[in-house]
């Protein structure tokens, strides 16, 4: 165990199972689009802009290695938790009032094993052209931004005795922000276009847009489940070049975090 001023970084696990081989065709079937619809507002570019919003140090830091299973107790997360209400100013914290009455500004994750099967790395473009409905949703933004989707496959089972839901995720690589500083909830969001694009359904009286549908991230007891994050980076995130064009992921690892231990849990690409 390795431990530096900021942080202790925990091994969590020996040897790393053998990565999930990668699913070509993976747009195919059961994800497989409908025909374009009317497009939407565009989007902005910022939202797949690395972002440190949380100035929550990590006290505690785990490795997970590719395809080796962890089990995630009681992970407490929420927006409530990234709030310095003393930094807020009257707007702020009447936003904050209002954010307090849903179910995530403050929530429980039971005990969930997780791994990350697979990842792949694929241009925005070339996404865009599998899912029609995507690019005519976000026409602007795929034609403006030089953007690499990054699909994760994860699988999470549910261990405890009632329903949980699904903890909050970013795609984390160290130094990207010019910090040496290990700050938990930090890095890519979720692409919420995206993820809406694989799991949700046509908005009811409004086809142009899609929903995730009720409980899509909750596991009942016992249950497993399989999933894709998406997230979107830029080009230079990933060191690509025209004349180094392919995408290594090995520096990349899906995170995701305890706020009450300033735990962040780290399952790496490779």
């Amino acid at each position: 165990m390795e431990k530096t001023a900021r942080t202790k970084r925990i091994a969590a696990g020996i040897c790393c199972l053998l990565a999930g081989v990668l699913v070509a065709g993976w747009a195919i079937g059961k994800y497989l689009p409908a025909a374009p619809r009317e497009a939407s507002p565009e989007r902005s570019e910022t939202s797949w802009e690395f972002i440190s919003y949380s100035t929550v140090e990590a006290e505690n830091v785990v490795d997970v290695p590719l395809g080796a299973p962890y089990l995630l107790e009681n992970l407490l997360q929420g927006e409530k938790h990234f709030t310095d209400f003393g930094e807020l100013d009257e707007g702020e914290r009447a936003l904050a009032r209002h954010k307090a009455k849903q179910p995530d500004w403050s929530y429980e994750c039971s005990a969930l094993s997780m791994k990350v099967g697979s990842a792949k790395a694929v241009s925005l473009q070339a996404f865009s052209e599998w899912y029609p409905h995507y690019a005519e949703v976000y026409s602007g933004f795929v034609k403006a931004a030089d953007g690499v989707v990054i699909l994760v496959d994860i699988t999470l089972a549910n261990k405890a005795d009632a329903d949980t839901r699904m903890p909050s995720f970013s795609l984390w690589t160290e130094g990207i922000d010019g910090s040496s500083v290990d700050v938990i909830g930090s890095g890519w969001q979720v692409d919420r276009g995206i993820l809406t694009e694989l799991y949700g359904e046509p908005r009811e009286g409004n086809f142009k847009s899609y929903q995730l549908k009720d409980r899509w991230n909750m596991l009942a007891p016992g249950e497993e489940k399989s999933c894709t994050i998406p997230f979107v980076v830029s080009r230079g995130a990933l060191g690509t070049t025209d004349q180094a064009p392919a995408y290594d992921l090995s520096q990349f690892c899906i995170a995701t975090w305890d706020c009450e231990s300033a735990t962040a849990y780290r399952f790496w690409l490779g």
